[in-house]
């Protein structure tokens, strides 16, 4: 136990030292980088950089390095990293404006939009009607975007730019499809087709000095262009109506998207 304490303690100090040696040369200065900068980061030394936000600053010791930054604290477009070592190894300047200097980091949501940055979803006061076996176009329409929409998860999904034409009677659905949850087996479900577009939006992060660090980019779309599914009623005499693309792929994806206008 001794022997790997000391074999322990002599890494250290050994790491310590070659840090040290090297420190002069690529150690930022402090105010060199400031917070608000936009930064090319690579905290793992792995060469798969990120481009980030500096949040804050966390400066070297007087009795060890004095106007020398440790490191800074980050939020990255895509990577989870959350600090950097302040040298030239691990960072490089995007570039880019300073995020507080431009008023970009200072943006906020729309008057009235939720904790996504956007409107709410959807909802539905009953969906009971029409009364009898069909369904038309603008009861399919209100029933799938209440039932769409909503959160899930970590996440709100909002359906846009939707369009919808109502078919006939599917005998034959019920055998070739699952999820009609207490089908009313006296009414045959209503083949429906269209397209729209589903947006998955993640809560906007205020954790950038009460700024929106991932404001107007926070949303996934993908492009369901040739959507088909069912409107069925079940026991209780709801309607329930969905479709889907089975077909998306990857142009049909948009990733780091605004969300949907305000309306």
């Amino acid at each position: 136990m001794k022997r790997i304490t000391s074999v322990i303690v002599a890494l250290s100090i050994a790491l310590t030292h070659a840090a040290s040696g090297q420190d002069t040369e690529q150690r930022y200065k402090t105010g060199q980088i400031k917070v608000g900068d936009r930064i090319v980061a690579d905290p793992l030394g792995i060469n798969r950089p990120d481009t980030c936000t500096v949040i804050s600053t966390r400066e070297m010791p007087d009795s060890y390095k004095r106007g020398y930054t440790e490191s800074y604290g980050i939020r990255c477009d895509h990577k989870p990293w959350d600090s950097v070592i302040a040298t030239d190894k691990y960072v490089k300047l995007a570039g880019q404006p300073n995020a507080v200097a431009s008023g970009a980091a200072a943006a906020r949501p729309p008057a009235g939009a939720n904790r996504f940055g956007t409107r709410e979803p959807h909802t539905c006061a009953n969906t009971k009607a029409p009364a009898g076996t069909r369904i038309d176009a603008a009861h399919a329409r209100e029933y799938l975007l209440c039932q769409a929409e909503g959160v899930k998860g970590d996440f709100l999904y909002l359906v846009e730019n939707l369009t919808l034409e109502v078919g006939a009677p599917d005998p034959m659905a019920v055998r070739e499809r699952f999820g009609f949850s207490e089908i009313d087996m006296r009414v045959t479900p209503i083949a429906i087709r269209g397209s729209f577009q589903s947006y998955q939006c993640k809560p906007l992060d205020a954790q950038f000095d009460s700024r929106f660090y991932n404001l107007g980019k926070n949303c996934n779309v993908y492009d369901n262009r040739h959507a088909a599914g069912y409107c069925y009623k079940n026991t209780w005499g709801d309607w329930k109506c969905s479709m889907t693309d089975l077909n998306v792929n990857g142009d049909d994806r948009h990733f780091q998207v605004p969300p949907p206008s305000m309306r």
